[in-house]
């Protein structure tokens, strides 16, 4: 007979191993990162967003980062770095600084 399916772990978590055979064998998903439903590992948060909490589920991670910050992928809050003298940012979920246009 063929051989039941192994189970699923749900969004916010991941499997981390190979041969799970209970749900509650699933890892909270860490901060800075996301899972999916049936992740075996998880997803770091992408440049532009952070990810201040365990259990994320979706890309946007906790959300965008803030103006007159940038989030590199794997922040961990909305204002991981200020932008330095010279630049600016004024937009929500920026990755990166951007010179000063006169």
């Amino acid at each position: 007979p063929p051989h039941p399916s192994p189970p699923s772990c749900p969004a916010g978590s991941y499997g981390g191993t190979d041969g799970l055979r209970a749900k509650d064998e699933c890892l909270p998903c860490p901060a800075a990162h996301f899972c999916p439903l049936g992740s075996n590992t998880p997803l770091i948060c992408p440049a532009g967003t952070y990810g201040a909490t365990e259990g994320l589920t979706k890309a946007a991670c906790s959300g965008a980062c803030e103006p007159g910050h940038y989030c590199p992928e794997g922040s961990l809050t909305s204002t991981a770095f200020a932008c330095p003298p010279g630049t600016k940012n004024g937009l929500f979920g920026s990755f990166e600084p951007y010179e000063n246009s006169r």
